[in-house]
């Protein structure tokens, strides 16, 4: 197969693949980081979803006006029929709402990254294994 041509696919699934069966020894991984990447996937998504759902759902029980919105934007674009992914990409109040709900309450605050080797970044040198927290929101 030639160099570049997707074997895979383009997915991150696709690209972990890809890299497990990678020629350079320095590029490859194991099946065991593939297997663990798939599992943190899984798990971070279905936790950070359940948590701005959660929020979300709270925030238009105690904003009933915001609520009563949103319900009247849906069923303006959807009418009787069942809601399909083109048109929920329309629902303007529903994506402020989701981000408004994002914003106050931002299911999760800081990454964890564990360093790998020695890196050394200006005159700060991080020894390998180092546990490194990321803050994105406070």
């Amino acid at each position: 197969m030639a160099r570049g041509e997707d074997r895979f696919g383009s997915d991150y699934l696709g690209l972990l693949v890809e890299a497990q069966h990678d020629d350079n020894d320095n590029q490859r991984i194991s099946a065991d980081k593939v297997v663990d990447d798939c599992k943190m996937f899984y798990m971070s998504g279905q936790e950070t979803t359940t948590t701005l759902l959660s929020w979300t759902v709270f925030l238009l029980a105690v904003h009933t006006d915001w609520q009563a919105e949103a319900r009247k934007e849906v069923i303006q674009l959807f009418g009787k029929e069942t809601p399909h992914s083109d048109g929920i990409a329309k629902l303007k109040t529903m994506s402020m709402i989701i981000n408004e709900s994002l914003r106050l309450y931002p299911p999760l605050v800081s990454i964890i990254r564990k360093v790998e080797r020695e890196v050394r970044l200006g005159k700060l040198t991080l020894p390998p294994n180092l546990d490194l927290v990321m803050l994105h929101s406070l």
